[in-house]
């Protein structure tokens, strides 16, 4: 993700950002023993499937504050990005057999629209509310279009709690309504509707080198907008993390390292790290 603000007079803020909202990059390989030539030989193939591409989404955002209090948003989202899927058959012996290698291209375009809410009744408490709805979304292999959904509907709600000196409490849920992309898909995958629900705490950690690192940790249960074999796919992840003032706090760097445990039915899981890395600058 990548973002900027730009303050326009006391009570109004634009905002411009881009950010992955679907990626599909991966790569399979299966060896198999296919039958080749006359007389008939039975060879060991290579297949590789490769998909690299993303759908993006780029939002123009403006921001009201009547008061101190109440910040208002409004955003236009405009969902763009493709697909390179690239299949090839790859022989053990080139001097006898020729491998083979098909390639596609699928594009997606499609748009929607997005309100949120910020309310702080007191200077410990805040929250927000916010909705994204979602239009047509079509995808296209060169001029054919081969299918068309709907970009899920998000919705979301967090609070904040900074009564603890040096700290900082959150929660968020929220349920996005990914199963009306299921008729973009032509090989049977399901998409599920699923909730998203976090809770973390940022607090004041060491002074290093006259510089205060800020310590982060949370929790957050998902469902995942695509299945496994016709079952939802569920995953739980615990999050720590350090934030780094840069040039007299005019810019941070965040680094944080997620472990993540995913299932689907019984017997079928996965577990993994993730890590994360982000740069704010304010100029």
């Amino acid at each position: 993700m990548i973002a900027g603000v730009l303050p326009m007079g006391q009570n109004w803020t634009l905002g411009l950002s881009s950010s992955t909202f679907l990626d599909r990059s991966g790569e399979t390989s299966l060896v198999r023993q296919l039958p080749v030539g006359a007389p008939t030989e039975l060879v060991n193939v290579t297949e590789r499937n490769k998909v690299l591409g993303a759908i993006n989404d780029a939002r123009l955002a403006l921001a009201w504050a009547p008061t101190s209090a109440l910040h208002i948003g409004f955003g236009a989202h405009v969902f763009s990005g493709s697909n390179r899927i690239t299949f090839s058959q790859i022989f053990p012996d080139s001097s006898k057999y020729v491998s083979t290698t098909q390639s596609g291209r699928m594009s997606f375009a499609g748009f929607a629209g997005s309100l949120g809410l910020e309310y702080r009744p007191s200077s410990v408490l805040g929250f927000a509310l916010s909705g994204r709805k979602g239009g047509d979304l079509r995808a296209q292999s060169g001029d054919t279009a081969i299918g068309r959904g709907r970009l899920p509907d998000h919705y979301s709600a967090s609070a904040t709690y900074e009564g603890i000196p040096g700290a900082t409490i959150s929660a968020r849920v929220a349920h996005d309504a990914w199963s009306s992309l299921g008729t973009l898909s032509s090989s049977g995958t399901k998409a599920f509707d699923g909730w998203d629900t976090g809770v973390g705490a940022e607090v004041t950690g060491p002074r290093i080198m006259q510089r205060i690192i800020v310590v982060r940790g949370g929790a957050r249960i998902r469902t995942l907008p695509f299945g496994f074999n016709g079952e939802k796919v569920n995953e739980k992840s615990f999050v720590g993390g350090l934030g780094i003032p840069l040039t007299r706090d005019r810019a941070s760097f965040d680094f944080a390292v997620q472990r993540a445990s995913r299932t689907a039915g019984a017997g079928v899981k996965e577990t993994g790290y993730i890590l994360s890395f982000g740069l704010r600058v304010s100029p």
